[in-house]
C-alpha cells in the first residue's frame, strides 16, 4: 500500500502520452501514402502482372513476340554478350526488391498496408523478370547449339550481302542482278533469324521447320539455278540445321551435300591444277619479286582458310576449298622457290664466264699461241705457255657449260614436271575417305616421291655450284699470269 503514491503519477503520465484508440495517424504520412506511394506501387504491380501474363501467352504461343517483349523488339538477342548483360541487370533487379522488401517503411503510416503493397509489387515484378530470364536461357542454349546463327558469324554474313546490295548510279543490268539477289538472301536470312530465336525460346514452335519445309520443295522441285542462290540457300540450311526437326533436317543435309558437289567440286578441281609453266625462262629479280607476292598469297590464304575453318556456318566444301587455296598458295610459292634457287645456281656459273662467247674465247686462245711463239726467252715462252693453258682451259669449261646448261634446263623441266605428278598424287589421295584402304598407301607413296625430288633438286644446284665454282677459279688465275706477261 505504500507504493500507491509513487505509482500514481507515473500511471497518469502514461496515460496522457500514450494514443486513444481513435487517435489519427500523421496527416502528412497519411497523405502521402495514400496519393503517392500506394499508387505508385500498385501502378508497378499492375504493370508487373501485364508483362508475366504476356509473357506467359508468348511461352505458350498465344500471342507474338513483339506483344511480350516490346522492350526487347530491337535488342540484339542473337548476341550472347548482349544476352548475358540482360540477364545480369535482371538479378540485379531481383537484388534490388530483396533490398526494398527489408526496409521500414515510413514513420506515420499504416505499416502493414504499406508492407503488403511493396510485396504485392516485388512479387508481380519478380515473377514477370522470372520469364524474362526463361527467355534469355532459351536463346542462350539456342545459340550455343546453333553457333552459326549467333552474332560473330551471322552479323559478319549479313554485312556482307547488306555490302553487296548496294549499288552506283548507272550500274550494269548485272549488278543490278547481282544486288537484288544478295538484299532478297539478306531478307530470307533475317526472317529465318527471327524464327529460330523463337524456335529457341520456346521450342514448340514450328515456323522454323515450315519455313525449311518451304524451301527444300522448292529445291525438290526445281533447284535454283544461280550459284549465288543455292550457296544462300545452303547458308541457311547450315545455320539452321541443329534446331530443325528430324524430317527437316534429313533432307536440309542432303542438300546441303547436293549443293556442295554441284559448286563446290568444280572449285576443286581449278584449285587442284598445277601451277603453270613459264612460257620462257625468268630472271632472278623477276622469280624475286614473283615469289614475295607468293608468300603474301600464302599468307593470306592462311587467314582466310582459318577465317572459314573457324565459322561455324561454312559448309564442308567451304572448309575444302579454303584449304585447296592455302594449297594452290603453298604449291606455287615451293614451285617459285625451286625456280629461283635453280636459276640462282645456273646464274653463278653463267656469271663466272662473263658472258664470253665460246667463239670469243676461242680467238683468245689463238691469239695467245701465236705471242707464245715469238717468246724471247724461256721464262717469258713458259709465262705465255701458261696463258696459252688457261684460256684454253676457260674456253672449254665454256663450251662444256653451254651444253651442262641445256642438260640442267632439261632435268629441271623433268624435275618441276616429276613434282607436279606428285602433288597431284597426294592431292588425290588426301581427297579419299578416311577409311580408303589404299589411302595410306598412296600418301606415303606421294611423300617418298617428294623427297626423292627434293634431293634431286639439291643435288642439281649443287653441281651447278661446283662448276660455278671450278670457272671462277680459272678466270682470276688467267688475269694474274695475263698482268705478269
Amino acid at each position: 500500500m505504500r507504493l500507491r503514491p509513487l505509482l500514481a503519477p507515473l500511471l497518469c503520465l502514461a496515460l496522457l502520452g500514450a494514443p486513444s484508440p481513435g487517435q489519427a495517424e500523421d496527416p502528412v504520412a497519411a497523405a502521402r501514402l495514400e496519393q503517392e506511394t500506394l499508387p505508385a506501387l500498385a501502378a508497378r504491380a499492375q504493370a508487373a502482372r501485364a508483362r508475366g501474363s504476356d509473357a506467359q501467352r508468348f511461352f505458350a504461343g498465344d500471342v507474338p513476340f513483339e506483344r511480350a517483349f516490346p522492350a526487347l523488339v530491337d535488342a540484339p538477342l542473337h548476341d550472347p554478350g548482349a544476352l548475358r548483360l540482360a540477364a545480369e541487370r535482371a538479378r540485379s533487379r531481383a537484388i534490388q526488391r530483396a533490398g526494398e522488401r527489408l526496409q521500414q517503411p515510413p514513420e506515420g503510416v499504416d505499416a502493414a498496408r504499406w508492407r503488403g503493397a511493396v510485396e504485392a509489387a516485388c512479387a508481380a515484378e519478380d515473377a514477370a523478370d522470372a520469364l524474362e530470364l526463361q527467355l534469355y536461357s532459351g536463346l542462350s542454349a539456342g545459340l550455343s547449339l546453333a553457333p552459326g546463327l549467333a552474332a560473330p558469324s551471322l552479323d559478319r554474313r549479313l554485312a556482307a550481302l547488306d555490302a553487296a546490295a548496294r549499288v552506283e548510279d548507272g550500274a550494269s543490268a548485272e549488278a543490278l542482278e547481282a544486288a537484288a539477289t544478295a538484299q532478297d538472301e539478306a531478307r530470307a536470312l533475317r526472317v529465318w533469324r527471327r524464327a529460330a530465336l523463337i524456335k529457341m525460346a520456346r521450342p514448340a514452335d514450328t515456323a522454323l521447320d515450315a519455313l525449311a519445309a518451304e524451301v527444300l520443295a522448292a529445291w525438290a522441285a526445281a533447284p535454283t539455278p544461280t550459284a549465288e542462290g543455292a550457296l544462300g540457300l545452303q547458308d541457311r540450311l547450315i545455320r539452321a540445321l541443329p534446331l530443325l526437326s528430324a524430317g527437316p533436317r534429313a533432307e536440309a543435309e542432303a542438300v546441303i551435300a547436293a549443293i556442295d558437289g554441284a559448286y563446290v567440286s568444280p572449285q576443286l578441281q581449278a584449285l587442284s591444277a598445277p601451277p603453270e609453266r613459264p612460257e620462257r625462262p625468268r630472271a632472278v629479280p623477276e622469280l624475286e619479286a614473283a615469289l614475295r607476292a607468293a608468300t603474301q598469297r600464302v599468307e593470306r590464304a592462311e587467314d582466310a582458310a582459318q577465317a572459314v575453318i573457324a565459322d561455324p556456318a561454312s559448309s564442308p566444301g567451304a572448309r575444302a576449298v579454303a584449304e585447296a587455296h592455302k594449297d594452290a598458295a603453298a604449291a606455287l610459292h615451293a614451285a617459285l622457290s625451286a625456280e629461283l634457287d635453280a636459276a640462282r645456281a645456273l646464274d653463278a656459273a653463267g656469271g663466272a664466264i662473263e658472258g664470253a662467247s665460246v667463239d670469243a674465247l676461242d680467238r683468245l686462245a689463238q691469239e695467245a699461241r701465236d705471242r707464245a711463239e715469238g717468246a724471247n726467252s724461256a721464262a717469258e715462252a713458259a709465262l705465255r705457255a701458261r696463258t696459252v693453258a688457261l684460256r684454253e682451259r676457260v674456253a672449254a669449261e665454256t663450251r662444256d657449260e653451254a651444253s651442262r646448261r641445256a642438260a640442267a634446263a632439261a632435268a629441271l623441266a623433268e624435275q618441276r614436271a616429276r613434282r607436279e605428278a606428285a602433288s597431284a598424287s597426294l592431292r588425290e589421295a588426301a581427297a579419299l575417305a578416311s577409311l580408303d584402304p589404299d589411302r595410306a598407301r598412296r600418301i606415303d607413296a606421294a611423300y617418298i616421291e617428294a623427297r626423292a625430288l627434293t634431293t634431286a633438286l639439291q643435288q642439281l644446284a649443287e653441281d651447278a655450284a661446283d662448276r660455278a665454282r671450278a670457272l671462277r677459279a680459272a678466270r682470276p688465275e688467267e688475269a694474274q699470269d695475263e698482268a705478269q706477261e
